[in-house]
């Protein structure tokens, strides 16, 4: 649960950004490495009246329009990812609110939610 007179947040992360940089996405991917230090450092600085986690997601959704749009591609990338498929936008919210809500003795914490691509 939240923590009493305080709160939860959870930053937006890229599994990219921390141990699978892309090419050509140096200052997208430093942004996001930041945010995850930030994590770290704001869940020591803000506690006990705050928790602070992230999640790191995969694809959650694939654009519709540029080069990750085209089937080839993400079949390619579907390959590397050992659940079979990509992410949907409710993968991603469910982990948002089991840290923000749930997961009440879990602060500093990243939460990869990538179907296991990061270990690929």
């Amino acid at each position: 649960s939240a923590q009493a007179g305080g709160g939860s947040i959870v930053a937006m992360l890229d599994i990219h950004a921390l141990d699978l940089p892309r090419h050509t996405h140096a200052a997208y991917e430093m942004s996001k490495a930041a945010l995850a230090a930030m994590v770290r450092s704001l869940s020591r600085d803000l506690a006990p009246k705050c928790r602070v986690n992230g999640v790191s997601l995969g694809v959650a959704a694939w654009p519709k329009n540029g080069p990750e749009s085209e089937p080839e591609l993400q079949k390619r990338y579907l390959a590397r990812i050992p659940l079979g498929r990509s992410g949907t936008p409710k993968d991603a919210a469910k982990a948002v609110a089991f840290l923000a809500i749930d997961a009440g003795y879990t602060t500093g914490h990243v939460l990869c939610v990538d179907g296991g691509r990061s270990l690929m």
